[in-house]
């Protein structure tokens, strides 16, 4: 941050002036001061006739973090399963064929993080610089309420990007758990086992016939 003094009315030359019982102004423009060096500043141009009064101009900078969303698609593979097994005058050996199915496409995010750069300015009066002002940061940041009550603030504009490499994915590189995987704790199975209530391929209910019984009853 600058502080920039512009005078108005006359160019003024970087000569010192001195009057009668009156206190020396240096007139450049090129040295630095403190705020509160500058606030004794305006008050010496405000003490001299031959002074016109000036402005003060604050030159602002900042810097934030921006995240970019960046919308992919990942092909997830797609199948349907089929088991199939059959009774008649024995068991029919039991099919199981599993098909491929065309891929759906999964939309997901990735977020790049960029820098951006901003600069702007505000401008004062020295009766505001001296009344408003006791930190620049704050000045910037927050800018000033006039006499009037018009609120005064930084007109920021963005002069620059720059990525910082850091990003966030929400799914995109994750790894597609393998079939079986997925199952909740305590379901799996073991070969053989099956739930309750449901009965092995060729396994009767009690009271049930298998198919062809009722006709070899009926022939004997």
């Amino acid at each position: 941050m600058k502080i920039a003094v512009l005078t108005s009315g006359l160019l003024l030359m970087s000569l010192p002036i001195f009057a009668a019982g009156a206190q020396q102004v240096e007139l450049g423009s090129d040295q630095t001061y403190t705020i509160d060096g500058m606030k004794d500043r305006c008050r010496l141009f405000q003490g001299s006739a031959q002074l016109k009064p000036f402005s003060i101009r604050i030159e602002c900078s900042k810097t934030e973090n921006r995240w970019d969303a960046i919308s992919q698609k990942r092909p997830l593979p797609m199948w349907v399963e089929y088991n199939a097994a059959g009774l008649g005058k024995g068991i029919i050996a039991a099919e199981k064929v599993k098909e491929n199915l065309a891929p759906q496409e999964y939309e997901c995010v990735n977020y790049q993080e960029k820098t951006i750069l901003y600069k702007g300015y505000v401008e004062l009066s020295c009766d505001e610089f001296i009344q408003q002002v006791s930190s620049l940061k704050t000045l910037c940041a927050e800018g000033f309420v006039s006499k009037d009550g018009a609120e005064s603030l930084v007109d920021w504009q963005q002069v620059g990007e720059q990525e910082t490499g850091s990003q966030f994915t929400n799914g995109c590189q994750s790894q597609i758990e393998e079939v079986g995987q997925a199952q909740q704790p305590g379901t799996q199975q073991k070969p053989g086992q099956q739930q309750p209530g449901q009965q092995a391929p060729g396994q009767q209910a009690p009271g049930d016939q298998a198919p062809g019984q009722q006709g070899e009853a009926e022939a004997s």
